[in-house]
């Protein structure tokens, strides 16, 4: 699995941990508050509230962050630019009369 981009995660914490919450609903919001994106205090809650051991914990959230609407290239910090949709009309299928 390619490596996660925490930097990334933890910038778009706000919008990330709402998906993540359905993940792992045993975590409190106080706990989501406390990992603020985290990686370290995300483990630390999920072995905790889970009784995981880290290599779980591990595997689960680079399952989550690796096939998640959030995953990918968004959170190896490689997100897609915008297209440049300067090619004519009839390039992109359509034609223009």
């Amino acid at each position: 699995m390619a490596t996660i981009n925490w930097d990334v995660i933890k910038g778009q914490w706000s919008q990330m941990k709402g998906e993540a919450r359905k993940q792992w609903g045993k975590l409190t919001d106080d706990d989501w508050d406390q990992i603020a994106g985290e990686r370290d205090k995300l483990f630390g809650r999920l072995q905790e509230r889970y009784g995981w051991e880290r290599a779980r914990v591990e595997s689960e959230v680079d399952d989550f962050f690796g096939t998640s609407a959030f995953s990918g290239d968004f959170a190896r910090g490689e997100r897609e630019q915008p297209r440049n949709d300067n090619r004519p009309d009839f390039a992109r299928g359509s034609e223009r009369k």
